[in-house]
């Protein structure tokens, strides 16, 4: 039986978040070949929410820099620039 299978036949309907399963999917292939690499899973939908949050502020009001999504994203960008040149 596949990942896939396995995975609707004990997750489906029973109120397992559908973004998650297909995040699951994409990183349970075991081909790595065909597995989604560590930068395509982070801009998986699973995420989407995670993104949009605002950034914590601190007790005197300032934001919080957000390091480790900013890093997500320039390494994000440098990734599909270096894809584009492929």
């Amino acid at each position: 039986m596949s990942t896939q299978l396995f995975l609707h036949s004990h997750y489906v309907g029973a109120g397992f978040n559908e973004k998650a399963l297909s995040l699951l999917q994409d990183v349970l292939i075991y081909d790595p070949t065909k597995r989604k690499t560590a930068a395509q899973v982070l801009k998986h939908d699973y995420f989407d929410d995670l993104k949009k949050m605002p950034a914590p502020m601190r007790s005197n009001n300032r934001p919080i820099p957000q390091l480790e999504m900013d890093c997500w994203r320039v390494h994000s960008q440098e990734q599909e620039d270096d894809s584009d040149t492929d």
